[in-house]
């Protein structure tokens, strides 16, 4: 019987653990000097400065 998955049940029912599942949605569209690789909206795309080491979202050259 496998108890962790039951642990993890009584927290969720308490309102301990957060019922959504995956990173939460960026509140910028597109992100700035990040640590992680932002999701870009149209027309950026993500660049990671390698003297940083953060990420940008940036304007594509002429459009796409």
């Amino acid at each position: 019987m496998n108890i962790g998955s039951l642990i993890v049940l009584l927290k969720l029912f308490e309102g301990q653990v957060s019922p959504t599942i995956g990173p939460p949605k960026p509140e910028e569209k597109n992100p700035q000097n990040v640590k992680l690789k932002p999701l870009c909206g149209a027309g950026h795309y993500a660049y990671k400065d390698p003297l940083t080491g953060l990420w940008s979202c940036l304007v594509i050259p002429k459009g796409r």
